[in-house]
Parts: structure tokens; C-alpha cells; sequence
């Protein structure tokens, strides 16, 4: 690792947080926070869903696994995809009728201030754990690339995250993961044109 490799980490997780204060003047109220005022287009919020779903784990784990077990993780991502279709022509008419901002609006409306809180709690339990697993993904392929330590990867990211969702809100969410999805399509294209390459397929 040189200076400029450090340099240039340390760029990416400034310009992340940059983001969040970029478009923290876009938050005017809680449906500008948690909804981004229903103004963020059909293919950013694709983007956005899209990248949410990739981690170290896609490149480490789901790698391992392809090698392993060829067509799983195939079939593991088809399932993923048609998930999310179905879910937005079920779920998605239903929750434009009820004009809510968030997920748990929806539930209350529905079922109650019981059933929200309940859920609330289930879906925060499970997101920490989700976040946990991201986390511990990153800091591994960090530590073992870059020989950065994983604590420290680990605080660095979870801070950064947090930071950013904070304070830009929803807009902030779906612009840095439409920019992290670019970044990972560009990467992963060179490499696999790279390796096509060596391997004398190109």
C-alpha cells in the first residue's frame, strides 16, 4: 500500500459523507427525509435497491459459493430479483393509495400502533444483524487487500454510514448507492474483461 492508495480510501469515505451534507438542504420536512418528497425517479430507486443488495460478501462469500456450487448462487439472485417484482406490483399500488411516507405508517394505518411497534423493533433487530454481517464482509476483504485493520474498518465504515444517512436523508441513500453502483459495475466489468483476456477468451 502506497500513500496514494490511502489517500485515495480516505477520498472515498469523505466523499461519501460529503454527500450527506450535500443534500441535507433537500430535506425540508420528514417526507423530504424518509421519502425524498416522492420526487426520486423509478430508475434511482432501482439503482439504489439494486446496490443495497451488494456487499464484500457478493465478491468473498457469493464468489466461494459460485466456485463451489456453480448455479446456486445463480438461482439465489434470480429469486432475489423476482422478489423484488413481485413485491412492488403487490405492495407497491397499496402503499401509493395510502400516501405514507414510510413502511411502518403503512403497518399502523393497517394494523395498529401495537403491530407497528412490534415490527419497528423486529425489523431493527434484524437490520442490526444484517449491518453486523456487512460490516465484519468488509473489514475482512479490507484486512486481507489493504492490511487495514478490521476494527478500525469497521468504525471508519459504520461511521461513515451513518453519518451520511443522517444528515442527507433518503436522497443522500439512493445517490451514494446509485455512484458505489457504477463504481462496482466499471470494476467488476474490467476485471472480468482482464481475466477474459489472460485466459484467451478475448
Amino acid at each position: 500500500m502506497t500513500p496514494y492508495d490511502y489517500a485515495a480510501i480516505l477520498f472515498y469515505f469523505a466523499f461519501v459523507v460529503g454527500v450527506g451534507f450535500v443534500f441535507r438542504k433537500l430535506n425540508r420536512d420528514s417526507k423530504d427525509y424518509f421519502a425524498g418528497g416522492f420526487r426520486v425517479t423509478w430508475w434511482l430507486l432501482g439503482a439504489s435497491a439494486f446496490a443495497s443488495n451488494f456487499s464484500a460478501w457478493i465478491f468473498t462469500g457469493g464468489a466461494h459459493m459460485a466456485y463451489t456450487f456453480g448455479t446456486v448462487i445463480f438461482v439465489i439472485t434470480v429469486t432475489d430479483i423476482l422478489g423484488y417484482v413481485l413485491g412492488l406490483a403487490w405492495f407497491g399500488p397499496k402503499m401509493r393509495q395510502m400516501r405514507v411516507v414510510t413502511a411502518m405508517l403503512a403497518v399502523r394505518k393497517r394494523f395498529g400502533a401495537a403491530s407497528e411497534q412490534i415490527y419497528s423493533w423486529l425489523i431493527m433487530l434484524g437490520s442490526m444483524v444484517t449491518a453486523t454481517v456487512w460490516l465484519i464482509a468488509v473489514s475482512v476483504a479490507l484486512a486481507s487487500v489493504f492490511q487495514i485493520p478490521q476494527l478500525a474498518t469497521i468504525l471508519l465504515s459504520g461511521a461513515t454510514v451513518c453519518i451520511m444517512s443522517l444528515y442527507g436523508g433518503r436522497w443522500a441513500v439512493v445517490a451514494s448507492d446509485f455512484i458505489q453502483l457504477i463504481m462496482v459495475i466499471s470494476v467488476s466489468l474490467a476485471v472480468f474483461f482482464l481475466t477474459a483476456h489472460r485466459m484467451g477468451g478475448l
